[in-house]
C-alpha cells in the first residue's frame, strides 16, 4: 500500500508541476513521517518545490514551496 501511495503522489505532483509551469527536473519524492504528505525535493539544494497531502475525507491538497 505504501508503494501505491508513493506512486500516486509522484504522478499527482508531476501533473501539478506541469500545469503550473514548475521545473521539477532533478527532484525526488520524500514521505513526511506519520502523515500522508509527500514532497518533491530538489537534488541541488534539498528544498521542497511542491507537496501533496492525502486525506480520507477530502481531495488531495497541493502546496507550493
Amino acid at each position: 500500500m505504501k508503494e501505491i501511495l508513493a506512486n500516486l503522489a509522484l504522478i499527482y505532483l508531476n501533473n501539478f508541476c506541469k500545469e503550473h509551469s514548475i521545473d521539477y527536473s532533478g527532484t525526488y519524492l520524500v514521505k513526511v513521517n506519520r502523515m500522508f504528505l509527500y514532497r518533491l525535493i530538489k537534488d541541488e539544494n534539498g528544498k521542497s518545490i511542491a507537496s501533496v497531502l492525502f486525506s480520507k475525507h477530502s481531495l488531495p491538497l497541493y502546496y507550493f514551496s
